[in-house]
């Protein structure tokens, strides 16, 4: 397997290592000089555009909230950043293109992020002119990467890397990294340097630690297993030895573990609670099974 970006991953103010990937990237496609954030915070908190603008970039720094809006005012006086409290929408008078055209930028952003726990697939999706060089998007890690799902507008469920994948897809940008929260989408016309220096195959940047599965036996009843949970948890007691193991090396995100389940389904959870709003996949026999066998009772 040829290089990560997330190898060069690292924290001056991100989460998951996204400071040293977006370096990495602006090292290799040419650097840049304006950055979009929202929601902002504070504009240092997890901050994917910090490392940017506290050096010489010019920001653009979006906030809903009143009171940490306040503390974004305060925290980038002196810096080159218009700090702006709106709540960013899909669709009406404050899409992120309306309120950046308020801002005189129309098309020369180097990078966006968008991390808003919910809607962040239709904010992109929104973008009919805008073409930021690249985009880091948030992604509901409790999704399955290969599965495409989103959640309806106005939830704080998110969606899936496959989701974004296919977004990005049709607004011209390639996956060249994927963290523990966020996809980092390049433009196609800037991604063929790194796409030769580095692996993008997304089999290969997935990541896996918060996925859960519900492995289910002959008559529905079913375990919850995977690296997203600490122990199994099962519906009633099964006769198979928890031997989970995650994900093996290489072999395209197939996992091991659980034999004698009979079908699968994955666990969807939302972004805040943790609690489970969608399950996905192909257990339906199972389960029509154990109604039949009920009835029949």
């Amino acid at each position: 397997m040829r290089t990560r970006l997330i190898d060069f991953g690292k924290n001056v103010y991100s989460q998951w290592g996204e400071d040293g990937i977006l370096e990495k990237v602006f090292e290799e496609i040419g650097p840049g000089q304006i950055c979009v954030e929202f929601g902002a915070w504070d504009g240092f908190h997890l901050s994917n555009t910090a490392n940017l603008w506290t050096h010489g970039w010019k920001g653009v720094l979006i906030e809903g909230s009143q009171e940490r809006y306040r503390l974004l005012k305060k925290n980038t006086e002196g810096h080159d950043v218009a700090a702006i409290c709106r709540m960013v929408t899909h669709s009406g008078p404050d899409t992120l293109e309306a309120i950046l055209r308020d801002q005189g930028l129309t098309d020369q952003v180097d990078l966006l992020s968008v991390d808003i726990d919910g809607d962040d697939y239709y904010i992109v999706e929104s973008l009919k002119k805008l073409r930021p060089r690249v985009i880091v998007c948030e992604y509901n890690p409790r999704i399955p990467y290969f599965v495409d799902l989103r959640a309806e507008p106005g939830s704080r469920f998110g969606c899936s890397v496959a989701a974004l994948m296919r977004l990005a897809t049709d607004k011209g940008y390639t996956l060249v990294a994927i963290t523990r929260t966020n996809c980092v989408f390049v433009r196609n016309a800037e991604v063929a340097k790194l796409a030769e220096r580095y692996e993008v195959s997304v089999e290969q940047l997935a990541v896996w630690e918060d996925v859960n599965f519900v492995l289910s036996d002959y008559d529905g009843d079913y375990a919850v297993v995977g690296t997203g949970t600490e122990t199994p948890q099962y519906s009633k007691p099964l006769p198979v030895s928890p031997h989970w193991v995650g994900v093996s090396e290489g072999n395209g995100g197939l996992h091991k573990g659980y034999g004698g389940a009979a079908s699968s389904k994955g666990v969807a959870s939302d972004q805040g609670t943790g609690r489970s709003v969608r399950v996905v996949g192909s257990g339906d026999g199972a389960d029509e099974r154990k109604a039949a066998k009920a009835r029949a009772e």
